[in-house]
């Protein structure tokens, strides 16, 4: 990827990355969905489901307060697995199409219409069954290739994104939006470098939008723009870092404009010591991607680390310093911070380097190996994720 002028328009150090994409939280979501896994945005108001344990219920949530304002009961659906939510103009889908242990044998989105959820809390869905076409067999298996969370109505059909463990991917499967019993299409694959958990489009910018995690946690988008005929991983796609810490963000529905809701699932964990409700998001893109903002002149030096330790380029977050001639990086942090993990990325947006919190013991980062350039130190505290770049040579 070549090197776009705005990248720089942050050089000189403030606590942002210009691969980061700004995510604002709303608040916590309510206990009942503490498993929320799916979302669509429907007559102004967020619906939601949880992803296993529960009964086969969608939630309506008010996005002002995030209290649950309806329930809705699909009486003739099984929950076993449900991953996902989306939605037409006609229809609601709803994807039972969790498969962690590869051994279930057919999969099912139930389908609501719209004109039945909109006047009872009791519906029937109709069942759109299938089973992927290249899935060799039903054997159990610690990572199948054949699990999935995110599904979207796109066009007259439903796509769905497998999440694949092993190796980062996801393919994209194909089914037509009609009852019956169905054999999945593989049209596409793309390498996500992290788990594929929520999809929703965006029809008024002919743009798809892909929601996950990377193996240490770390939630990123996956935007695919220029939809215009048959699904494909078009050439501007992109994978985007989020400004949020260590998290299950599980879904993300397009709402109006070009707005977007995001929600997390709850999370707890000893090492780090995390320990977080479910969540939602809001995320509205700076600028179209396409646009190029006019390029800033820096007004001072592009060395925007200090070689010597008195002279640190500061940000309100974090300092970094480079002793002269030396190939080691350091920061300091406010004492009263935490740091959960750290990353090194390029200027493209790569990450190149990543050290979960439990294997960091000192403030210190050894650069040898990098190639010479600009890069970005992001640090996850508790609260929030910092960044400022620097340059090696």
């Amino acid at each position: 990827m070549l090197l776009k002028p705005h990248l720089w328009m942050f050089f000189m150090g403030i606590g942002f990355c210009a691969s980061q994409e700004i995510v604002s939280s709303r608040g916590d979501l309510p206990s009942a969905v503490q498993e929320t896994s799916g979302l669509i945005f429907h007559n102004g108001k967020l619906v939601t489901h949880n992803d296993s344990g529960d009964e086969a219920v969608l939630y309506e949530i008010d996005t002002t307060d995030l209290a649950i304002s309806r329930m809705v009961t699909l009486d003739n659906a099984n929950h076993t697995d449900w991953e996902d939510i989306t939605a037409d103009e006609s229809y609601i889908y709803v994807g039972d199409i969790g498969n962690n242990l590869g051994d279930r044998t057919e999969l099912t989105v139930y389908r609501i219409a719209k004109e039945d959820y909109d006047v009872s809390d009791n519906v029937t869905a109709e069942a759109i069954k299938f089973s992927y076409e290249d899935e060799p067999d039903f054997m159990e298996g610690e990572e199948p290739a054949w699990d999935a969370e995110a599904l979207v109505a796109y066009k007259e059909e439903l796509l769905i994104f497998t999440k694949q463990p092993q190796d980062g991917n996801t393919g994209v499967y194909s089914i037509p939006k009609v009852p019956g019993n169905h054999t999945a299409r593989r049209i596409a694959g793309y390498n996500a470098n992290g788990l594929i958990t929520g999809a929703t489009f965006n029809a008024s910018e002919s743009e798809l939008y892909l929601v996950g995690y990377s193996i240490q946690l770390v939630p990123f988008l996956v935007r695919i723009p220029d939809l215009n005929g048959d699904f494909n991983f078009t050439t501007g796609t992109e994978r985007l870092q989020l400004t949020l810490n260590f998290g299950q963000v599980e879904a993300i529905t397009h709402s109006s404009g070009n707005q977007y809701y995001l929600s997390s699932e709850r999370f707890s964990s000893e090492q780090p010591p995390i320990n977080s409700s479910a969540q939602l998001f809001y995320y509205t893109p700076a600028a179209d991607p396409g646009e190029e903002p006019e390029e800033e002149t820096p007004e001072e030096d592009e060395e925007s680390v200090a070689e010597d330790p008195d002279n640190v380029q500061e940000s309100t977050s974090f300092i970094l310093y480079r002793e002269p001639g030396s190939n080691v990086l350091k920061y300091t942090v406010p004492p009263d911070n935490t740091v959960f993990g750290r990353a090194l990325f390029d200027t493209t947006g790569r990450r190149v380097r990543f050290t979960h919190g439990i294997d960091i013991r000192t403030n210190a980062i050894d650069l040898t190996g990098l190639r010479g350039g600009v890069y970005y130190l992001s640090l996850y505290l508790s609260g929030e994720t910092v960044s400022k770049p620097f340059a090696f040579n």
